[in-house]
């Protein structure tokens, strides 16, 4: 079974990924980035714009290989500047920066571990006791860094045995590089952050809260989901606004737009009522999760129509309190199977001239089998009579000729085979067309007043 969690960046659990060991190479701590095939992509991209004193936390990376857990960074950044890997596992953790600059540890859930070291060959690794931070010196084998020259481009990483931090299955990083007085604050930070615009922050302290964390909010099994079947929504309400909530709703849609995937063209919940529509399930602490039997059947999404995207959010109640993604709401990609759009006309129904003739054209990404087209009684939707088909190809038109003011209904078939059938209908409206008579010759241009009462 495959799951898909979803990536939020928000102030208390920023982007969501997974802590597993994902065979990749094992890094060489020299000091030097071995590419993405050693270390896969960034878990972590900042905004790349240069924080105080030209310092610059430009990504992170990580990778488990079962037995240690491996931390780099691309920086800018000067030897007298000193880095730092903050890392949480668990509840509890240390509030304040653990070399003692004028940083504040601000997150939902405090750093337990810090390994950090100046940008001239030294590191220590960092825990918290409980009630203060305990250091070890970090030997020359589990770390490196090449920043020799002010303001340089360059590379720091280190490695810590995962039974050192507690063999976690989860953790929350972020990167700051600081410098190397206590009244200095954080310089730059990846995920970004608060960067200080002063040297001395000693009487208004640098914050940080920003991890990048692989705590899952927000999970939808399978990560996938066509339009029938079951699609699990799991929720951790953990440092979110509905932490401690007695009830959570799920306030969901359905896009059939393609081109607007994250639209709510079908939803339900009802905002602000507690009435049990869209209620989840609690399944722990702050742990919720909701079954939706066949998003075609529980969102009323019509046969014609395809689905594009599930989004959603969730609240509290009363709908006093939602956790929304930050206002972006939550969006996961559904699987539309093959599927076609009627690309003309444009309208439905399409207004027609009585006299002309109107193309019904359909595209679609995949070849059907079959082509049909169908014209239906409109009251009713039998069928009048199947004027043609086509075997393949990716467009398919035919061309209706407007006899008349009645209205027209077509039914286009799209069979892709193995069972797979699609179909859309268009409505083609005839009018007559308004007819231009020259003026009378005895009309003169202007109004034309009948009495003092009409014209």
């Amino acid at each position: 079974m495959v799951v898909n969690v979803i990536k939020c960046c928000c102030v208390t659990l920023g982007i969501i990924l997974s802590l597993t060991n994902n065979g990749l190479s094992q890094p060489i701590m020299d000091g030097t980035f071995d590419g993405i095939g050693v270390w896969g992509s960034p878990i972590s991209v900042a905004d790349g714009v240069d924080g105080w004193a030209t310092s610059n936390a430009k990504n992170i990376y990580l990778v488990d290989d079962g037995t240690y857990l491996y931390l780099g960074a691309e920086v800018k950044a000067s030897p007298w500047k000193a880095w730092a890997f903050i890392i949480n596992t668990k509840s509890g953790g240390g509030g304040t920066d653990s070399w003692a600059r004028s940083i504040d540890y601000e997150h939902c859930e405090l750093p337990d571990y810090d390994l950090r070291g100046h940008f001239d060959s030294y590191a220590e690794f960092h825990e918290w006791s409980g009630s203060a931070w305990t250091a070890t010196a970090i030997g020359g084998t589990e770390y490196g860094e090449n920043i020799t020259s002010d303001d340089q481009d360059g590379w720091v990483e280190v490695r810590v045995l995962k039974s050192t931090i507690g063999n976690p299955s989860s953790v929350d990083v972020q990167f700051y590089i600081t410098g190397n007085e206590n009244y200095h604050g954080s310089f730059d930070a990846c995920p970004d952050d608060d960067n200080v615009t002063a040297w001395d922050v000693s009487g208004n302290r640098s914050p940080l809260n920003i991890y990048n964390t692989t705590l899952p909010q927000v999970a939808v099994t399978p990560s996938l989901p066509d339009d029938t079947e079951d699609v699990t929504i799991s929720f951790s309400a953990e440092c979110t606004p509905l932490e401690g909530a007695t009830k959570v709703y799920l306030h969901s849609g359905v896009s059939t737009t393609e081109s607007d995937p994250t639209s709510f063209n079908n939803t339900i919940g009802n905002w602000g009522q507690d009435d049990g529509i869209g209620q989840m399930t609690s399944t722990g602490a702050d742990q919720w999760e909701i079954v939706i039997h066949g998003m075609r059947s529980h969102y009323g999404v019509d046969d014609e129509e395809d689905i594009f995207g599930l989004n959603f959010l969730f609240r509290n109640a009363d709908g006093s309190v939602k956790e929304d993604n930050g206002g972006s709401n939550y969006f996961n990609a559904t699987d539309p199977g093959p599927y076609f759009t009627i690309t003309d006309p444009e309208l439905n129904p399409s207004f027609q001239a009585v006299g002309s003739s109107v193309n019904i054209t359909s595209e679609s990404g995949i070849a059907p089998v079959t082509w049909t087209i169908q014209e239906l009684n409109p009251i009713d939707d039998s069928v009048l009579s199947t004027p043609a088909s086509q075997s393949g190809m990716t467009t398919f038109s035919y061309s209706v000729n407007v006899i008349n003011t009645s209205l027209r209904k077509f039914k286009v078939i799209a069979d892709y085979g193995g069972g797979v059938t699609k179909f859309k209908t268009q409505l083609i409206q005839g009018y007559n067309p308004v007819t231009i008579a020259a003026r009378p010759g005895d009309m003169e241009p202007g109004i034309h007043y009948n009495s003092s009462t009409s014209a």
